[in-house]
């Protein structure tokens, strides 16, 4: 959830939606996580698609969907985690 977070206050910023600037939030998001990588992708997958597994990579569903959709549905996911977390 953390790495969903820290993901969406990146890409929020970012002003240039393209296949690297989105790849660098990623890279940026793992560094300041000190995760591996391949989670966060993960992460921003399964919040995209909501599938463990997707046609091509995060990054590219992130450009077909574009940066409003891409932060809506991980807006989402962000929110059923919590909602989930809750009910416990």
């Amino acid at each position: 959830m953390k790495a969903l977070q820290e993901l969406k206050k990146l890409i929020d910023k970012l002003e240039t939606w393209d296949y690297e600037t989105i790849n660098l939030a990623l890279k940026k998001t793992a560094i300041g996580l000190e995760v591996k990588y391949d989670k966060v992708m993960f992460a921003m997958r399964v919040a995209l698609s909501g599938e463990m597994i997707s046609p091509g990579g995060c990054v590219d569903l992130a450009l077909i969907l574009g940066k409003t959709h891409t932060l809506n549905r991980i807006e989402i996911a962000l929110y059923k985690l919590n909602s989930q977390n809750n009910t416990f």
